[in-house]
């Protein structure tokens, strides 16, 4: 799991930050970046369903 993340945060798709409530762990945002990616990708599989 951490490559997999480690390599999307390299790409730009998301960040992580500190979580406020526990210290030792961190939280995977999406960036902007990944949400214009899913976008793209909702209508792709639109298409294939349809």
């Amino acid at each position: 799991m951490t490559r997999g993340v480690q390599r999307l945060e390299r790409a730009g798709y998301v960040r992580r930050v500190a979580d406020p409530a526990d210290g030792r762990a961190a939280l995977v945002e999406p960036t902007p970046a990944s949400l214009v990616l899913r976008e793209r990708i909702e209508v792709l599989w639109s298409r294939l369903e349809a």
